[in-house]
């Protein structure tokens, strides 16, 4: 679960840009952290696993899904590539990505 949590935070900063990203962010660590809080002062709140095999489940595929969106977030946002244009009707051929 808190893979999902900072995958969160650094795709805000992502997203947002210099002032707005760091407020944002700064109100999702204080979400996260309170709701950490919760569930520590009130374990009834908190469903748990049937198994350790389900633990072990939730925790791969937290780690592999934010592992993925995360490099997909990274190809995007790194200098040179960008998304395909929509075809326009003219003569260039439309940015691909390799």
């Amino acid at each position: 679960m808190p893979a999902f949590f900072v995958f969160a935070i650094i795709f805000t900063v992502l997203m947002l840009e210099k002032i707005r990203a760091l407020i944002v962010s700064l109100l999702e660590i204080l979400l996260y952290m309170g709701l950490c809080l919760v569930a520590y002062h009130f374990p009834d709140t908190v469903t748990p696993f049937a198994t350790e095999a389900d633990r072990l489940a939730d925790i791969l595929l937290a780690f592999v899904s934010v592992k993925y969106c995360l490099r997909q977030c990274s190809l995007f946002s790194s200098e040179g590539i960008q998304p395909a244009a929509a075809p326009s009707g003219g003569t260039e051929p439309a940015a691909t990505l390799p």
